[in-house]
């Protein structure tokens, strides 16, 4: 069995964007809950600590309750368009690869600017050009 290197290692670029998604979506909302807990902390323990600790935790949960629905929308919408550039690109290639299969297109497939997969789709096109070459070559002799 071949040996692939170490596995915590980001191997692509396109590794890392998804990794760097996933941390950020976990990273974002445990920031905003240890502020919460640090707030908690310091209004309870600061020098003019004249508030309940009931009072400073229904501060701090006002606090939670604005900003953490904010923050996942805002995450929603960023996985939303991150997995957009992946899934569409992988979608229109089956569709692509299926029409030239049934014979009803042929030529390049092309995805829109920006999507992930423009390599992979680039080889695919070149492997496409070669066969409709060698078709042409067997058609002639």
């Amino acid at each position: 069995m071949k040996n692939r290197g170490p596995l915590l290692k980001v191997k692509t670029r396109f590794q890392n964007q998804l990794i760097w998604m996933v941390f950020t979506a976990m990273a974002i909302p445990t920031f905003v809950f240890g502020g919460a807990m640090y707030l908690i902390i310091s209004r309870l323990s600061g020098p003019d600590a004249s508030l309940s600790p009931q009072e400073v935790v229904v501060d701090v949960t006002r606090y939670i309750a604005v900003l953490f629905p904010v923050l996942i929308a805002l995450l929603l919408c960023w996985a939303f368009y991150g997995t957009n550039k992946l899934v569409g690109p992988i979608d229109r290639i089956i569709r692509e690869l299926d029409e030239r299969i049934q014979g009803s297109k042929s030529g390049p497939i092309v995805l829109r600017p920006g999507d992930r997969l423009i390599p992979l789709v680039d080889k695919i096109n070149l492997l496409l050009q070669r066969q409709d070459e060698s078709k042409e070559h067997k058609a002639a002799a």
